[in-house]
């Protein structure tokens, strides 16, 4: 929680923050004990086009992941939006990269992709309930979204900010040096 402690080590804190799909649906708000919200390339959609029905619940990567597993699925196009080749400086990092998507559940995840196709609509109404302070990021190496996409969001919250970093999708994973200091910068405003 915001009230523990920070580690002294700022990188194994960003290293060690979990990888988790943004909460779509709040129907009454964040509880009143969250006293921040850190959304890191968050897979949020405000005001997105409307869809066909028969569009929803379908997604090609799912459909792979489905039949041929998680080698399949890991093109070169989409491993360089979850890490893009410009931040493989670190061969430490690009194995534990490699490991961690490889170990992935390939059901686990296509349930993941074809949730964001059926409930990500517009979350404006949501994200205007989240009263907590909030700081949402950005990543410019993103291939599926583009640099500044964090700012429709923020203003969206009530007391939302934005922050762009020169990163990808596994941003706390591929350029920790980036992310432990903006998630300090936004959490010395708590004092705690």
């Amino acid at each position: 929680t915001l009230g523990d402690p920070i580690p002294d080590d700022a990188i194994e804190l960003a290293l060690n923050v979990a990888e988790a799909p943004f909460v779509h649906d709040l129907p009454d708000g964040l509880d009143a004990s969250v006293r921040a919200l850190i959304a890191i390339s968050p897979t949020v959609r405000i005001n997105p086009p409307p869809r066909k029905a028969d569009d929803l619940g379908t997604n090609a990567g799912a459909d792979v992941l489905d039949k041929d597993g998680v080698r399949s699925y890991l093109t070169p196009k989409q491993s360089d939006n979850l890490y893009p080749p410009e931040l493989r400086t670190s061969p430490e990092r690009l194995s534990r990269f490699w490991g961690i998507e490889y170990a992935n559940d390939p059901g686990s995840r296509a349930a993941t992709l074809r949730m964001f196709d059926t409930t990500l609509g517009d979350a404006s109404p949501m994200l205007a309930k989240v009263q907590c302070p909030a700081l949402i990021v950005a990543t410019e190496l993103q291939r599926i979204e583009r640099a500044g996409s964090g700012d429709p969001i923020a203003k969206a919250l009530p007391k939302g900010q934005s922050l762009a970093l020169r990163t990808g999708h596994l941003a706390a994973f591929a350029s920790p040096e980036l992310v432990a200091p903006a998630i300090l910068n936004f959490t010395k405003q708590f004092g705690d």
